[in-house]
């Protein structure tokens, strides 16, 4: 039977129901436009006589706010798929040792990238930078309004703006890579369930 760790994130699913949730939630985000045409972020800064212009290329809004109604999940430490807990999750099931090598190197690169791969913002003496520049995003602009994320993003100067914005998007690239290698860790790591093809079942 698959074990259940009872912390009020797991919200008391298994371990099992969390590796196949996380798999079930990987396919629903290729599925959405986004995830077919792919993730995107081009910002070019010039520099000339006549001063400084910006121009940054990024997803539709329409895709981004559908893609974020699941993609959130795997960010928020409250949510039973946050990544950092589902690699918890496989580092205790996996009994190869070199699997659990794979688990330890990806949350390495995970930390850089919840921290900004050093890349940061300074507004006001304030550092915003990898999963913090995510939340003044998600709580400010798309979901919960947050009154100061909300203010901060209408009153910084358009180029900080577009900085932002980019940092945004290069995080949830960034994510949504170590969510895919993941995924296929998972699947190639574990048992299929003969009863659920495409899923798995712990030890």
């Amino acid at each position: 039977m698959a074990k259940k760790h009872n912390t009020s994130a797991n919200q008391g699913r298994s371990d099992q129901d969390i590796l196949n949730l996380f798999i079930e939630k990987n396919r629903a985000l290729a599925a959405t436009s986004l995830g077919q045409t792919g993730i995107f972020v081009s910002h070019h800064i010039r520099y000339d006589q006549e001063g400084i212009a910006t121009k940054l290329d990024q997803p539709d809004e329409d895709a981004v706010r559908s893609f974020l109604l699941t993609f959130r999940q795997l960010v928020s430490e409250k949510e039973p798929l946050f990544l950092g807990r589902v690699y918890g999750v496989c580092y205790r099931h996996f009994e190869d040792e070199a699997r659990k090598d794979q688990i330890k190197q990806a949350k390495k690169i995970w930390s850089s990238v919840q921290r900004g791969r050093g890349s940061s913002i300074v507004i006001n003496g304030v550092e915003f930078a990898g999963v913090k520049i995510f939340d003044v995003w998600v709580n400010g602009w798309y979901f919960h309004s947050d009154a100061d994320y909300k203010q901060l993003l209408d009153q910084v100067p358009p180029m900080v703006r577009e900085l932002f914005r980019a940092q945004f998007s290069s995080f949830i690239i960034d994510m949504m890579h170590l969510v895919q290698d993941l995924c296929q860790l998972i699947l190639s790591g574990f048992v299929e369930d003969p009863v659920r093809p495409g899923f798995v079942l712990l030890p």
